[in-house]
């Protein structure tokens, strides 16, 4: 009859295994570290869209129609703001909102909502499906500052507008977070 062998301690061999990973994880700590010096990127996000990184299409309703939403993306700086899932801004994320557009550089807010409200003064796309908070690892008030080619320059999941402009002066934008003059 056949009976299991007893589990038996680490060996020699099993530390040094265990000896020889652990560079590689400091290095993994280290390097993730220098992305969040150079990009102001938050260690909180799991998603596959990370900094430097262009945005996928997606397909999301504006003024009720479906439309990809690369055709609303690029040419200005832009900040996808995740409203929360009542669709309702507070006063501190609407004096933010206003804030980034009328900064010297502006950056255009592009609310991305789950049901079809609309939000007065910003343009507003649903996202029916959440395929795109599903890409961008998006909860509620999670924020992505995108380029004019719409690749990722930073991510937060509270909108911060000091960090909005280190980001934007990191990406060499001019101006950038000063209040239009």
């Amino acid at each position: 009859m056949w009976r299991a062998r007893p589990r038996r301690g680490l060996t020699d061999g099993d530390l040094a295994r265990q000896r020889a990973h652990e560079p590689l994880d400091a290095d993994a700590e280290r390097l993730a570290a220098q992305r969040q010096d150079y990009t102001g990127d938050e260690p909180s996000f799991f998603g596959p869209l990370q900094p430097g990184e262009t945005l996928q299409d997606s397909v999301v309703l504006s003024d009720g129609l479906p439309q990809g939403l690369a055709a609303r993306l690029g040419g200005c700086y832009q900040l996808l703001y995740f409203v929360r899932g009542d669709g309702l801004l507070d006063d501190e994320e609407r004096r933010m909102l206003h804030a980034l557009l009328r900064a010297r550089t502006p950056v255009l807010p592009l609310l991305i909502t789950r049901g079809g409200l609309k939000i007065q003064g910003f343009e507003s796309l649903v996202d029916m499906e959440g395929e795109l908070a599903r890409r961008c690892d998006a909860r509620a008030r999670t924020s992505y500052l995108l380029d004019p080619q719409a690749r990722v320059l930073a991510r937060w999941r509270r909108l911060n507008l000091d960090e909005v402009g280190k980001a934007m002066a990191r990406s060499g934008a001019q101006g950038a977070g000063e209040p239009a003059g």
